[in-house]
């Protein structure tokens, strides 16, 4: 039986949410051809990552009844920031949740794929240092990179704002709610900056005037079906994650990437859809944090009780991973 990776409790920060209709018309627009979330969580102009992620670890530390002092590591696995490297979104939440000098702090970007690859980092990680307690977080703002007075970005139009923390453990006491037994990815890499923000890099480190720097594009090349690829990532990663694991699960966390992706991901998964955790609805896409919001509500029922499969990608990388009881 190989190690599995406890998972002690979860936090979340959500701001309220808002019609992406009214936010389209507001911009000057109309739905038209739209037809994905109705609704998207919006920060306000006061909250930023670093507040954001401090909230839902804060409640992450309280549900799993452990102080900030006892963790060993924080990893921050959301792309967006309050300011560019050097700067640490992981060293922002240690500072402010008062963890201690030996917590190891580290950022990644993964996108959206970033919670199912953080937690299997964690595991690694802990495992090699003999156990331990960490949080992996994600605090997302993507609310001033979307365009919503641009019909040509409306596949981007239910992205929202969210942050999630998660508090896990590895040969330590305290509560175990669930287990993390890990995750199967399969790469992309010809899909890389499919979804871009051009504007901050080596290439534009200026955006020009007028111009909004944190804006997010859509480029799909000609003669490439976003669709058909991940069809085809997911379904080799699930393929991979039930033949590792020898399970088959009949219920689903997934990123909310959209309406009809969510779906496909279902069908790919074998799970029916009254099986599969649904949160885009009231919070839109909220890229890694998805995962985060939707264990949240599992576990807001009770613990885990039945083996249930993590789904996550970014258009590059397509994962699928497995919890179960603790």
């Amino acid at each position: 039986m190989s190690q599995t990776l406890s998972i002690m409790g979860t936090g979340i920060f959500l701001p309220p949410s808002r019609s992406v209709a009214d936010l389209a018309k507001e911009a000057g627009t109309e739905l038209g051809d739209y037809n994905d979330w109705p609704n998207v969580g919006l920060a306000s102009d006061d909250d930023h990552p670093g507040n954001m992620g401090a909230a839902a670890l804060t409640a992450a530390l309280e549900n799993a009844e452990i102080m900030s002092s006892d963790l060993d590591f924080i990893l921050s696995c959301g792309m967006s920031r309050d300011y560019p490297p050097s700067w640490s979104m992981a060293s922002e939440w240690a500072r402010l949740t008062g963890a201690r000098e030996s917590c190891w702090t580290l950022d990644i970007t993964a996108g959206c794929a970033g919670t199912i690859m953080g937690l299997d980092m964690i595991m690694s990680h802990l495992a090699m240092r003999g156990g331990g307690y960490a949080a992996i977080v994600v605090a997302e703002r993507t609310s001033q990179s979307i365009d919503r007075g641009d019909p040509g970005s409306n596949k981007l139009w239910g992205f929202g704002d969210a942050a999630g923390a998660i508090i896990v453990s590895l040969n330590r006491n305290g509560p175990s709610r669930a287990s993390f037994h890990g995750v199967e990815l399969v790469s992309k890499p010809h899909l890389n900056g499919t979804v871009l923000i051009q504007y901050g890099g080596t290439r534009y480190p200026a955006a020009p005037p007028g111009e909004n720097p944190g804006k997010r594009v859509l480029h799909v090349p000609e003669g490439l079906e976003l669709s058909t690829e991940y069809r085809a990532g997911y379904t080799e990663a699930f393929a991979r994650m039930k033949k590792r694991f020898g399970v088959d699960p009949d219920h689903l966390l997934v990123n909310q990437i959209s309406v009809n992706i969510v779906q496909m991901i279902g069908e790919i998964a074998g799970v029916k859809p009254e099986n599969i955790m649904v949160t885009g609805t009231e919070h839109g896409h909220c890229a890694g944090a998805d995962v985060i919001i939707g264990l949240h509500r599992h576990l807001s029922q009770g613990d885990i009780k039945a083996p249930i499969s993590l789904a996550g990608s970014t258009p590059y990388i397509f994962g699928a991973g497995l919890i179960d009881a603790p």
